[in-house]
C-alpha cells in the first residue's frame, strides 16, 4: 500500500509596495451574499463584488459575516481581488452579553486556512453548541459565551487573530451593550487578554456624549476613556453593506502598510495613533525620487526603490551603504561638505568606466522626471521623456545632501551653511536688488568719506590763510602791497594759466577711458588781470571758445584737441618770454623799496600761497552741505537696506515654518533678527576698535544694545557716550 504525501502550500507572496509604507483605505466590516441579511440580485457576484472594492479604493477589506464564514466564497473573492485587495477572513460574532448580545469582529491570520483547510467554520460552531447553523447563521442570533468564553476559546486555538467591536454605540454595540459598570470591569486585570486581542473600535461617532445632550447611559469617546483608564485602541471604520451598492458607503479608514498583509495590518492597528486615521492624509506636492538604477560598475543592474518620507540603508561595515549615497549625490550634481576628494574616488570606483545612474521621481507639478549621468560627464534631465537644458538643481529644488560624518565634523560657519541648506535662495531680483543697495552704499560712504576729508581740509585751509593774512597785513601797512600790485597780479596769473594748462593736459591723456569730466577742466579756466598778458588772454579766449562749442560733443571735442593744444602751447610760451623780458623792470621795482626789514621775494611767494588758498576754498564751498547730505543719503540707504533685508527674513521664516511641520514635535527651528553673534562682536567690534583702548567690557554693553553697525551709526556718538565708561567714551 503506497503512502500518499500531504503537499503543504505554500503562504502566498504578500503585495509589497515597490516605494514602501503608503496609507491604504480599509473596511473592517463587509458583508456577503453568503449572509442572509445581503442582497444580490446580479449574476456575477463575485466579479462584482471585486470590481466595486477596487472602485471603491478599498485596499484592505475584511469579510464578516453574521456568525459564518463560507470558505469557498472567500476562496473565489480573494481570488478576483488579490491584485488590488487584501481580503481578511473574518466574522461578525454575536456573544452573550447585554440585552442584544455584542457584536464582535474576529480577523483571523492566514493560518487559520492554510493548507487549504477551513479551521474558522468549525470555531463558530463550537461557539453555538446543539444549535443548527439555521439558528445561529443570522443577525440576531447570540453565542453561548461571554467575551472572556470566547477568547478562552480562540487562545486554546494557538492561531493568530485579533478583535474590532462592531458599531459600538448602537444596538448589539460594547458601550451600548455593557453600560458604564461593566465597561469599566474591562480595565481589570481579569479582562487584560480581552485588552491585548482587541485593536480597534467601530463606528465611534461621539466624541462627548454630556456635551452633545445624551443620556446618562450613553457614552462617548471622553466618558469610554476614562472607564476604561487609559486603554483605547484604534478606531476604525466599516460600511457593514448589506448591498454591493453600499460598498465604501459612510466614513472612511486608512492605515498606513508597508505590505498588503495580515501582520501589517496588526502592527498598524497596534500603532494606531502614527497609522491609523480617518481621512486621507494630504501630500504636499513635493518632489519625490521613485527610483535609483545603476547600468555597468561594481552595482550593475541593481534598482533602489524609494519611498517619500524615510528610507533606511541596512548593512554590515563595508557593505556600500556610504556608496550608494554618494553615487546618488553625484547623479544630482551636489558638492560634499567633507572630504570631496575621497567620495569623488570612491563614486568612481562604484560606477567604473562608463558606468551610469539614473535617478526617476515625479516633480513638485506632477511631472515624471529623469535624470541620467554617465561617470565624468554632465547629468542629462528628462522630462516626460524629453531632454531638457534643465539642471538636477531645477527638479528638486532645495534638496539636502549630507555624507557620511558631515554632520558630526564641525567647521567655522557650519550653521549658516546648514541654514542655507534649509532655506531656498532668494529670488534672483531680490538679490539685485540687494547688490544694487550695496553698490550705492559703497558710492555713498566714499563720499561721505571725501566730504569729511574735504571739511578737514577746508578748516586747514582756513586757518593757514589766516596766519598768511596776518603777514600780509603787515607788508600792507608799509604800503608794499601796492608798490608790487603789478608783479603779483603777473605772478598769480601765471599761476592760474599754468594749472589750466595741466589740467587740460591731464584731460586729453584720460580722455580715452573718460576717467576726468571737461566739466572740472572748464571750471579752472583763469580769469586774467594783469596787463602785461594781453595776448596770452586773446590764446585762452580762442581756446575757451572752442571747449564752449565742443564739450557737449564727445567727437567734435576730439577733433578740436590739436587746435586746443596749439594755442594753450603759445600761451605757455607768450607767458615765459614774457616773463623774461620784465624780469628787469620786475627787478628795479624791488630794488626801489626801501624796507630793509621785510623779504621782498617772500612776499611774492606768501600772496601767490594766500591767493591759491581762496581759490580752495571758493571749490570747496561748492560741497557746502556735503557731509551732512551724504550722512542723510546713508541713512536713508541703509534704512532700504534694512527692510529689504527684514522681508528676505520673513520669507526665510515662513519657509522654515513650513518645514518644521513635516517634522516631529521634538524638532523645532527658530530664528531671530538681528541677533547677536560672536561673528558680530569678534570680527566687526573688536577688529574695528582694536589699539584704541577699548575695553572688554565696552564690546559687550555695545553689542547688547545695538544688533547691527546701522544702529550705532544712527544713534550717533552722544548717545553712546551714554553708555560706556568715561575712559571708552573719550
Amino acid at each position: 500500500m503506497k503512502h500518499i504525501k500531504k503537499r503543504r502550500r505554500t503562504k502566498a507572496k504578500p503585495i509589497s509596495f515597490p516605494h514602501g509604507a503608503k496609507w491604504v483605505r480599509a473596511d473592517f466590516h463587509l458583508h456577503t451574499d453568503s449572509d442572509k441579511e445581503f442582497k444580490y440580485k446580479g449574476e456575477s457576484f463575485i466579479s462584482d463584488y471585486a470590481e466595486k472594492l477596487k472602485s471603491e479604493n478599498i485596499q484592505v477589506g475584511a469579510i464578516t459575516n453574521h456568525n459564518k464564514f463560507n470558505f469557498t466564497e472567500f476562496k473565489s473573492l480573494k481570488k478576483a481581488s488579490k491584485q488590488h485587495t487584501l481580503l481578511l477572513p473574518g466574522v461578525e460574532l454575536s456573544t452573550n452579553e447585554g440585552n442584544n448580545g455584542v457584536h464582535t469582529l474576529i480577523i483571523f491570520g492566514e493560518e487559520w486556512l492554510e493548507n487549504d483547510e477551513d479551521r474558522i467554520s468549525p470555531f463558530i460552531s463550537s461557539m453555538f453548541v446543539g444549535k443548527s447553523e439555521a439558528e445561529y447563521q443570522r443577525e440576531n442570533a447570540r453565542c453561548d459565551k461571554d467575551l472572556l468564553g470566547v477568547i478562552d476559546a480562540l487562545e486554546k486555538i494557538h492561531l493568530p487573530y485579533f478583535i474590532i467591536f462592531a458599531h459600538v454605540e448602537q444596538k448589539s454595540g460594547l458601550w451600548n451593550e455593557l453600560g458604564g459598570g461593566k465597561l469599566s470591569d474591562l480595565a481589570d486585570a481579569r479582562h487584560a487578554i480581552l485588552r491585548r486581542r482587541t485593536l480597534g473600535f467601530q463606528k465611534v461617532q461621539t466624541h462627548d456624549a454630556v456635551s452633545a445632550g445624551k443620556k446618562k447611559d450613553e457614552f462617548g469617546r471622553v466618558q469610554v476613556k476614562q472607564k476604561l483608564e487609559g486603554w483605547y485602541p484604534a478606531e476604525v471604520e466599516g460600511c457593514d453593506c448589506k448591498s454591493i451598492e453600499e460598498i465604501g458607503t459612510g466614513k472612511q479608514c486608512f492605515l498606513k502598510l508597508g505590505e498588503l498583509s495580515y501582520s501589517s495590518v496588526e502592527f498598524a492597528l497596534k500603532d494606531h495613533n502614527q497609522r491609523v486615521k480617518n481621512e486621507a492624509p494630504e501630500t504636499a506636492p513635493s518632489t519625490r525620487i521613485q527610483q535609483v538604477s545603476f547600468e555597468g560598475g561594481l552595482l550593475d543592474k541593481s534598482v533602489f526603490s524609494l519611498n517619500c518620507e524615510l528610507n533606511c540603508l541596512i548593512g554590515s561595515r563595508g557593505s556600500g551603504k556610504s556608496s550608494l549615497i554618494e553615487c546618488l549625490r553625484y547623479g544630482l550634481d551636489l558638492q560634499s561638505m567633507e572630504d570631496s576628494l575621497y567620495k569623488d574616488r570612491l563614486v568612481r570606483g562604484m560606477l567604473g568606466n562608463g558606468g551610469k545612474i539614473t535617478i526617476e521621481g515625479i516633480s513638485s507639478d506632477y511631472q515624471r522626471f529623469q535624470i541620467t549621468r554617465i561617470e565624468g560627464k554632465e547629468p542629462i534631465v528628462s522630462l516626460e521623456e524629453k531632454e531638457t537644458r534643465l539642471r538636477p538643481q531645477d527638479v528638486l529644488k532645495g534638496v539636502l545632501y549630507f555624507g557620511q560624518k558631515d554632520l558630526g565634523v564641525r567647521q567655522d560657519d557650519f550653521e549658516n551653511n546648514f541654514f542655507q541648506k534649509l532655506i531656498s535662495a532668494p529670488p534672483v531680483e531680490h538679490q539685485e536688488k540687494e547688490e544694487n543697495i550695496l553698490l550705492q552704499i559703497k558710492d555713498t560712504i566714499s563720499n561721505l568719506q571725501n566730504a569729511n576729508l574735504k571739511a578737514e581740509k577746508e578748516k586747514g585751509y582756513r586757518q593757514e590763510l589766516e596766519v598768511l593774512k596776518h603777514r600780509l597785513d603787515t607788508y600792507k601797512e608799509k604800503r608794499i602791497e601796492s608798490k608790487l600790485e603789478r608783479l603779483t597780479l603777473f605772478d598769480s596769473d601765471k599761476k592760474s594759466i599754468l594749472d589750466f594748462i595741466g589740467e587740460f593736459e591731464k584731460f586729453t591723456d584720460s580722455a580715452a577711458d573718460l576717467k576726468l569730466d571737461l566739466k572740472d577742466v572748464i571750471k579752472t579756466y583763469p580769469e586774467i588781470k594783469s596787463n602785461e598778458l594781453d595776448s596770452v588772454s586773446k590764446e585762452l579766449s580762442t581756446v575757451k571758445s572752442l571747449l564752449d562749442k565742443s564739450h557737449s560733443d564727445f567727437e567734435t571735442l576730439i577733433e578740436s584737441f590739436d587746435s586746443i593744444e596749439a594755442h594753450l602751447s603759445k600761451a605757455k610760451t607768450s607767458i615765459l618770454d614774457k616773463e623774461k623780458s620784465l624780469q628787469e623792470a620786475f627787478a628795479k621795482i624791488q630794488r626801489e623799496i626801501d624796507e630793509p626789514s621785510l623779504d621782498v621775494s617772500e612776499f611774492r611767494k606768501i600772496k601767490q600761497k594766500y591767493e591759491q588758498l581762496v581759490k580752495l576754498l571758493e571749490s570747496s564751498k561748492l560741497s557746502k552741505g556735503g557731509v551732512s547730505a551724504e550722512r542723510e543719503r546713508l541713512l536713508s540707504l541703509a534704512q532700504t537696506l534694512k527692510d529689504h533685508r527684514l522681508r528676505e527674513f520673513q520669507r526665510q521664516e515662513k519657509e522654515l515654518k513650513e518645514k518644521e511641520l513635516a517634522l516631529p514635535e521634538s524638532l523645532t527651528f527658530n530664528m531671530e533678527y538681528e541677533a547677536i553673534s560672536e561673528d558680530y562682536i569678534e570680527n566687526l567690534l573688536k577688529k574695528k576698535l582694536t589699539r584704541t583702548g577699548f575695553r572688554r567690557n565696552s564690546y559687550e554693553i555695545l553689542s547688547r544694545e545695538y544688533a547691527s553697525p546701522y544702529q550705532i551709526y544712527v544713534e550717533g556718538a552722544e548717545k553712546i557716550r551714554e553708555l560706556l565708561t568715561e575712559a571708552d567714551a573719550e
